[in-house]
């Protein structure tokens, strides 16, 4: 399983995702800490970002999974 955390000081994403099974973590409003991001780091995570701008928690997730079903050929 990959694991995706969207952190809102991640500069760009490079390559491409063919995980079958992928995990993303969206941080709560105001973002992770250092500390937090870090740590999904040590645990396999990759840092990614959603663009310049900062989305709700709620609107995060939606963003992510729309890019994911882009990125894995969903959204036709």
């Amino acid at each position: 399983m990959k694991s995706f955390a969207s952190w809102e000081s991640e500069g760009s994403n490079t390559g491409t995702c063919a995980a079958r099974h992928i995990c993303l973590v969206i941080g709560p409003e105001g973002g992770f800490t250092l500390d937090e991001a870090e740590l999904l780091r040590q645990h396999g995570a990759r840092s990614v970002t959603l663009g310049p701008r900062i989305l709700r928690a709620e609107t995060a997730a939606i963003a992510a999974m729309s890019a994911v079903q882009y990125e894995l050929g969903d959204l036709g």
